[in-house]
């Protein structure tokens, strides 16, 4: 038995010796059948464009969350759902977590100029006169 991406549980992927070849009689002739898995490759720290293309060169898919994250570069893949060399079914799409950054820190509000008073008021002139 053997992982595959392609090729469907229970069909055989190829032979030993390799098909074609001559094999004298009585000859044991190993079968090498697909499981219908797939081994996840290692994500953690790709670049999630180079994590997507390693799942689509193996026939999965890949649902990617964004997470603030001031550790790590953003656009790298921080978790993975399934460990690498986990076995999973053809096709699977694959939960990973992508680094993005924080956001910024939110400015202070301006603290409001006071209206400058007069010391002097009107009803001050009245009592003048």
């Amino acid at each position: 038995m053997a992982n595959s991406p392609t090729v469907p549980a229970g069909i055989v992927i190829t032979t030993k010796p390799a098909p074609g070849q001559n094999v004298a009689p009585g000859s044991t002739v190993e079968i090498i059948v697909s499981t219908g898995k797939v081994a996840v490759p290692q994500l953690v720290g790709l670049p999630r464009a180079d994590a997507e293309a390693a799942l689509k060169a193996l026939g999965l898919g890949m649902n990617a969350t964004e997470v603030e994250n001031s550790q790590v570069e953003p656009g790298k893949v921080t978790g993975q759902a399934d460990a690498a060399e986990a076995l999973v079914e053809q096709g699977k799409t694959i939960a990973v977590t992508v680094a993005k950054a924080p956001a910024p820190p939110p400015s202070p509000s301006p603290t409001p100029t006071p209206t400058p008073t007069s010391t002097r008021g009107d009803n001050d002139r009245d009592r003048d006169e």
